[in-house]
């Protein structure tokens, strides 16, 4: 499962959440993150982060919100054979 957001969204979301770094910051530490999951995932997963033909599943938070996509997540692996 991939979940992702429009830049906007992200940066939103983690003000929200009360994120210690200033908001003229933020895009910078939201793509540090995503650097070092980047560099995590294809050294465990020996596949591409992000590549969408990789996941089954990939949710937007930015059209619905987490509780949306985890809703969507739960249905879907109910019906995973």
């Amino acid at each position: 499962i991939f979940v992702h957001a429009a830049m906007p969204h992200r940066i939103r979301r983690k003000l929200e959440l009360g994120i210690n770094v200033p908001e003229d910051q933020m895009e910078k530490h939201i793509l540090s993150v995503d650097r070092r999951r980047k560099k995590y995932h294809s050294y465990y997963a020996h596949k591409s982060w992000g590549e969408l033909k990789d996941y089954h599943l990939c949710l937007d938070t930015g059209l619905v919100d987490i509780e949306g996509c985890l809703d969507a997540a739960e249905a879907y692996l109910r019906h995973v054979k």
